[in-house]
């Protein structure tokens, strides 16, 4: 064995050793210090990375734990107040229903009144000032909020909270005022008045669903369907049918009716007295399901409560003054659709005569007012006439829904010879006047367009050139009229101005006018005033009548009111059928495979009937609001029902949804949690210091370093023994 003393081995071995169970030590105490088996990125470079994306996650998932439990506490306060305001309706159903009962009397509704509009107060109070974290929640601004409950983005819950306003709660409506009337026989037979199959569409947010209509189908058949099917759609369907029985005579007369073929027997109507009507319809109610009561003007209010139909029969002979009208859901308005008829030249007379006129629609140009009964509202428009007095159909739709605000009404013409127009609102506009000019005080003035009158197309109008006299002849008074003008064969020459002229020149003429025709050069047209009555257009040359109009369809007639004939004549029994309201607490629309019909034919002129086959055109529910409850009468304290229990269900659905999503945030929670749980475990194996494995190996590197000590020590000696060879 080698002795040397330059280098000593075992003491560097010593010192590696040392060094490493130095190490061993240092690592195993600031392990057991930090209890992290990774304390910096040496340690475990993966490990590190791994442990740094756990903690995020889970420092993220903790967060989203706090956020989704304040969420939880948002929707339980902003529920405490929705209970507040479902206390308050609830409230003012219990008025609605104490206030349609008929032992109270206006002055006690008045006191009802009172406590509904403080209700109403409080209610819109509560929806403008509750607040959570300073935040408004219940008037409306409180939508598409979002709750982060993950760890990354767009991770959330969103949410939004309605407005409560008194204004903002209520019942979604529908009226379909199909309004009809139809004429029958003397034998008291009528067509269907059904006469179409057009299915019912309801369109909700979520959902389509189709109903059926069978051609027989009644109001109450109709709305049986719908509620068939209203779990699916949230929407319910009421039917009711409404009529007013009159008389236009001022003297009492005698008449007996059949009302759903069960007879009254005799009873005395007036336009001025009605109880005797209604006496003897009320008494024989319980067999026909028709009740009435008398209107403030003088009309027997027919109404079947289930949307029956209402069938009227005069059975006495000789008698003509009972009229029948539709009337609309409320009971009061009638059908918002008027009809205008024009005149239309009679049989030849002569050589003169076109066959028929083509349809334009006289219509005095100037101003005119339209007016929205419900709200009273009231909308000016002008009629440009084309050529003296004369506009077309599509001309004064045009004009009409030129007006700012009013949109939908149709102007059509209707028959075969084009003898009459209508002029339709949109449901949702509802009932309306027409005026001419902008008086809306005067009777005299409403609904005349003064410009349609009697009206004659003269065919190759004049035979020869030159100076011509013409007659105007009035048949109901015998008077007569020349006037003079400069003619041509072409009507397009003819000194249309010089017709004027001359015509005007008589007094009793100025509301006449004259045109060429717009589509060929061969005739000449003549509108006549609508008060001048019947007359005859005479050739003074010849002596021959070169036009007589007999028929005077100016003004207006109301499309639904029909005059029962004489028993057992034609047209002596009309039946009316009812109206359907939709109701929802959620937006709807509603539409119909195909649009109403604008059919029309006078009864009290032709047997046959008014074609208005759908209850409904298309169109979106109208919000009817508790704010508008009015219980002054039993009349509003019954609609009220309706528009309450709309908003009852409202905010039942609100609170609904608030609960779902508390119930979300919980399971959100508890997730949340689980995943917290189980990621810091998952952590804790990568990242925790095992105490029972660093403890042995502190004591292991404790030993070892006190061994590398002594070992060292001996190895540094041993070098001594190199000197005891030099002794």
């Amino acid at each position: 064995m080698s002795m040397i003393v330059n280098t000593n081995v075992s003491s560097l071995t010593a010192q590696r050793s040392l060094a490493e169970s130095s190490n061993m030590l240092d690592q195993a105490m600031e392990r057991l210090a930090t209890g992290s088996k990774i304390n910096r990125a040496s340690d475990d470079a993966a490990g590190l990375a791994i442990v740094q994306r756990m903690t995020a996650q889970i420092n993220g998932l903790n967060m989203a734990i706090k956020n989704a439990n304040d969420g939880i506490a948002m929707t339980q306060s902003i529920e405490g107040a929705l209970v507040e305001v479902s206390d308050m309706l609830q409230r003012l159903r219990e008025l609605s229903v104490q206030a349609a009962n008929a032992t109270n009397t206006d002055t006690d509704r008045t006191f009802i009144q009172e406590e509904v509009n403080l209700l109403l107060a409080e209610i819109s109070r509560v929806s403008s000032n509750t607040r959570y974290n300073g935040q408004l929640v219940l008037d409306g601004s409180f939508s598409n909020k979002q709750l982060q409950v993950g760890t990354e983005g767009g991770e959330v819950i969103t949410m939004s909270v309605d407005s409560v306003s008194a204004n903002q709660l209520g019942s979604y409506a529908i009226t379909g005022d199909r309004i009809e009337a139809q004429a029958g026989d003397g034998a008291g037979s009528y067509a269907n008045i059904t006469d179409a199959t057009d299915d019912i569409i309801l369109n909700g947010n979520s959902i389509s669903k189709t109903i059926d209509v069978a051609a027989a189908d009644s109001a109450k058949n109709t709305a049986a369907k719908i509620n068939a099917v209203s779990g699916e759609t949230g929407v319910t369907a009421t039917a009711k049918t409404y009529a007013f029985l009159n008389s236009e005579y001022a003297t009492d007369q005698t008449y007996s009716v059949l009302i759903n073929n069960v007879t009254t027997g005799s009873f005395v109507i007036s336009n001025a007295n009605v109880t005797d009507a209604v006496d003897k319809i009320n008494a024989i109610s319980g067999s026909t399901g028709v009740a009435a009561q008398a209107t403030t003007d003088n009309k027997v209010q027919l109404y079947a409560q289930d949307g029956s139909d209402i069938l009227v029969e005069s059975q006495t002979a000789g008698q003509t003054a009972l009229r029948i009208q539709s009337v609309s859901h409320d009971g009061e308005s009638v059908q918002p659709s008027q009809v205008w008829h024009r005149a239309k030249p009679d049989t030849a007379a002569g050589t003169g005569v076109a066959g028929a006129a083509r349809g334009e629609l006289g219509v005095a140009d100037g101003t005119y007012t339209l007016v929205q009964k419900s709200s009273g509202q009231t909308y000016t428009f002008t009629v440009a006439a084309t050529a003296s007095g004369k506009s077309t159909a599509a001309e004064l739709q045009a004009d009409i829904n030129g007006i700012t605000g009013v949109s939908g009404f149709v102007v059509a013409d209707i028959g075969s010879n084009a003898t009459d127009v209508t002029v339709t609102a949109t449901e949702a506009f509802g009932a309306f006047e027409i005026y001419q000019g902008t008086d809306t005080t005067s009777s005299t003035a409403r609904q005349t367009f003064s410009g349609i009158g009697k009206h004659v197309e003269i065919a190759t109008g004049v035979q020869t050139d030159g100076a011509k006299t013409w007659q105007i002849r009035n048949d109901d008074t015998g008077k007569t009229y020349d006037f003079g003008f400069t003619a041509d064969q072409d009507v397009a020459n003819t000194n249309i101005d010089g017709v004027e002229t001359g015509l005007h020149a008589h007094a009793d003429l100025v509301g006449f006018s004259a045109y060429a025709d717009d589509t060929t050069t061969t005739i000449l047209h003549i509108h006549g005033s609508a008060d001048f009555g019947d007359w005859t257009l005479i050739d003074r040359a010849t002596g021959n009548a070169l036009a007589s109009v007999t028929e005077n369809h100016a003004g207006a007639l109301n499309a639904f009111d029909l005059a029962l004939a004489a028993g057992g004549a034609s047209n002596d029994a009309a039946t009316v059928q009812g109206t359907i309201t939709l109701n929802s607490s959620k937006t709807f629309s509603v539409t119909q495979s195909a649009e109403e019909t604008n059919a029309v034919t006078d009864p009290a002129t032709a047997t046959g009937g008014l074609t208005n086959d759908n209850y409904f055109v298309t169109q979106a529910a109208a919000l009817s609001t508790v704010s508008n409850v009015d219980l002054r009468s039993t009349a509003g304290a019954g609609a009220a029902l309706k528009v309450l229990d709309g908003a009852i269900e409202k905010i039942s659905s609100m609170r609904a949804d608030l609960g779902a999503v508390e119930n979300r945030l919980e399971h959100t929670v508890s997730n949340l949690m689980n995943i917290a749980e189980n990621t810091s475990d998952s952590r804790s194996r990568i990242n925790d210091a095992d105490y029972s494995l660093e403890s042995a190996n502190l004591a292991k590197a404790q030993v070892l370093q006190q061994a590398g000590t002594a070992m060292l020590s001996q190895a540094n000696a041993r070098s001594q023994l190199v000197l005891q060879l030099l002794q």
